[in-house]
């Protein structure tokens, strides 16, 4: 079954889209997670919506587990690809492609599993959240399951290299204003860097929302302080998120699909607390940062915009 309006879309975006998919597909922490709650919950009669079902393995999952399905995509470029899937696997007589924004739905009934997975730190965005509430309350049974069930944002503070300035030092190149300027920027490292940071904290956790029973999203400001020995270190916060699939949490610190962000600072020689701050205000994102009892330092993209003015640029910063 399918319900598809005409994909059109280029060759840029279908490549940009399907690579992301082929990333998050091998991440195997990620495929134990998911299918070991569909498993718990999905059996014959089952009904289930899948939000962002991408290329519509789960789709084909829960099918085969004796679901009825209803799988839904924004993405225009995705659609062949999940049809074709369904298709190979006997699945299309159980699952309906549909091919729209989860905000613009209009089904006229509810299902016993609503799979909505969210990626990264950028999932606590209010937009994301209200978009999963909304359909939590339109779309799941009074005793259904919504999957995940919960998710955490967790940080941790880490010691990034600074390899420009090894690179460049011992040809007598100064590159401190290069590095101030980097200090504006959010980092986001490839699953080798990660692998390679220096954690030099105990993970806290800055939000946690309870996706079954949540009335709204929690305003996008986070603040935590850190207390270690090897505080002096620290150059960067990271930042990550990890989801509960019943009794299973899938942590995306060394996952291959929920990429982490790392918001890097000045570091402190004599720091012995650190108080760390993640918000946002008119469409910018910040973070800020401070050492002991010290005024905390604000960073964001848009301070290193005005550096750049204040050097002689002529470029609009808002």
């Amino acid at each position: 079954m399918s319900n598809i309006r005409p994909a059109h879309f280029t060759l840029s975006e279908f490549a940009s889209q399907f690579r992301y998919h082929q990333n998050i597909l091998s991440d195997t922490a990620r495929t134990e997670a998911i299918s070991e709650a569909l498993k718990k919950h999905v059996q014959a009669g089952t009904t289930v919506l899948d939000l962002g079902a991408g290329t519509g393995i789960w789709s084909v999952f829960a099918a085969k587990l004796g679901a009825e399905v209803v799988a839904v995509e924004s993405e225009a470029s995705l659609i062949p690809v999940m049809k074709e899937t369904v298709r190979e696997n006997g699945a299309a007589d159980r699952v309906e492609v549909i091919h729209a924004d989860a905000n613009d739905l209009a089904l006229d009934r509810r299902f016993d599993v609503v799979l909505a997975e969210v990626f990264g730190s950028s999932s606590f965005a209010p937009e994301t959240i209200e978009t999963i509430i909304k359909a939590r309350r339109r779309y799941l049974a009074q005793s259904g399951v919504l999957v995940p069930s919960v998710l955490s944002m967790k940080a941790v503070l880490v010691r990034m290299d600074d390899k420009i300035g090894a690179s460049f030092s011992h040809l007598g190149i100064n590159t401190s204003f290069i590095t101030s300027l980097g200090e504006n920027f959010v980092n986001y490292p490839s699953v080798d860097v990660r692998r390679n940071l220096d954690q030099l904290s105990a993970p806290v956790t800055l939000a946690e929302i309870d996706l079954q029973t949540a009335e709204s999203a929690p305003h996008f400001r986070f603040e935590t302080v850190f207390r270690s020995s090897e505080l002096s270190w620290g150059n960067a916060v990271a930042v990550y998120s990890s989801a509960s699939y019943e009794d299973i949490t899938l942590d995306n610190f060394y996952g291959t699909s929920w990429g982490i962000e790392l918001y890097p600072f000045a570091a402190s020689e004599e720091a012995t607390e650190l108080v760390f701050a993640l918000y946002r205000e008119n469409g910018q994102q910040f973070w800020k940062v401070g050492a002991n009892d010290r005024e905390p330092k604000t960073y964001s993209g848009i301070f290193a915009a005005m550096m750049l003015e204040r050097k002689g640029s002529n470029f609009d910063v808002t």
